[in-house]
């Protein structure tokens, strides 16, 4: 149990610009489908599914490569839950890749298409867990939740089509796979060329390098107007905090 709980909360980490983009998109999914700015709904949904996936698989390719000698992190003991770690780690890239599907539906009335989802994967989880546990372990658990996860994602994102007549999905997503072949390719590289000691070196090594492989190739692409505008209000939010931090620091 000790080995789950380590690997579900390194997994947990995974969705943090999921969630970050949810507090903010919440609201005004909210404000956007009461007016009836369908259009411009749809923009911002397939942008910031765009930007969550981008943003998001570098961390998820660094966990992937390098799972036991994250959780070796722990202790020897805790390498063993490498298996489990790259199975969540998958499970939550599919919520990360679908965007805010269940906020869409939240916020826009279709609350019950969302319980009726939630309520028919929790019986899906129940069942899961009864069949792969007893043959698998804490393996088998991590399969179901996993399957559990993927399944309550790509669901929601069929009835915000069938609901809202809306997908995440664009030809600009096409740029991003380059960007993301970068940064698995620059992060597969350095786990067969850098052996240093400690491992947490070359992990954090991994994720900047991964990060920074991904934003290069991103920006030799281009951006478009609306990519523009969402890195341009990422870039505001950070140097905010870091004004704020130093302004904390000096005081």
């Amino acid at each position: 149990m000790g080995i789950y709980a380590v690997a579900a909360g390194l997994v947990a980490y995974e969705s943090i610009v999921l969630q970050s983009v949810n507090q903010i998109f919440a609201p005004v999914i909210s404000d956007l489908h009461t007016r009836g700015a369908h259009a411009v709904l749809s923009r911002l949904f397939q942008t910031l599914t765009k930007w969550m996936l981008g943003l998001t698989f570098p961390m998820a390719i660094v966990m992937m490569i390098f799972a036991r000698p994250i959780m070796g992190i722990f202790g020897h003991d805790f390498e063993a839950g490498w298996p489990i770690l790259i199975i969540g780690t998958c499970g939550q890239l599919v919520n990360c890749a679908v965007g805010s599907v269940g906020y869409l539906l939240l916020m826009s009335g279709n609350q019950r298409r969302l319980i009726r989802v939630q309520v028919a994967m929790a019986a899906v989880m129940v069942g899961l867990c009864l069949w792969l546990v007893p043959v698998w372990g804490v393996l088998g658990a991590a399969v179901a939740s996993a399957l559990t996860n993927i399944g309550t994602n790509v669901w929601n994102l069929f009835e915000v089509r069938w609901a809202l007549k809306l997908s995440p999905y664009n030809w600009s997503f096409a740029k991003l796979v380059p960007s993301l072949g970068g940064a698995a390719l620059v992060t597969w590289l350095l786990s067969r060329t850098m052996h240093a000691r400690p491992d947490w070196i070359v992990i954090v090594a991994a994720a900047f390098l991964a990060y920074g492989a991904f934003a290069i190739v991103t920006v030799v692409l281009g951006l478009d107007a609306d990519d523009r505008l969402v890195a341009d209000a990422m870039w505001a939010r950070m140097k905010g905090s870091w004004q704020k931090m130093q302004a904390g620091l000096e005081s």
